[in-house]
């Protein structure tokens, strides 16, 4: 594949542009704004089991990697359904696989409710 073609291929499908971009945990706060996010971050905080449950926030490539104190405050069935393609618990490391979402949702969770006030 050549790399115009390449270029032309993820340009249509928004990887290209993502790539070139890279966001700052301040431009994930500016887009936190929009309501929905707020919702959907509302609703991940609740399916991880609140704030008190969460240890530590993380991301990989693909994966929204949420460290807990209990396993049994986290709704599995809602991170699928707020959008996670599937949930890997490993520990007390509880995997959302939201795709390339992870990393904008880490921050975005982070900048939300755990940056000082």
């Amino acid at each position: 594949m050549s790399l115009k073609a390449f270029k032309h291929y993820f340009s249509r499908h928004g990887a290209a542009k993502d790539a070139e971009q890279e966001s700052s945990p301040t431009d994930a706060a500016a887009e936190a704004t929009d309501p929905a996010d707020g919702v959907l971050l509302d609703r991940l905080m609740r399916d991880f089991g609140g704030r008190d449950n969460i240890v530590q926030v993380d991301a990989c490539l693909t994966r929204l990697r949420v460290t807990v104190k209990s396993l049994a405050a986290v709704d599995a069935a809602g991170l699928q359904q707020a959008g996670a393609i599937g949930v890997v618990i490993l520990g007390h490391e509880v995997h959302a696989i939201f795709g390339t979402r992870s990393d904008s949702l880490r921050q975005l969770l982070e900048a939300r409710f755990f940056s000082p006030r």
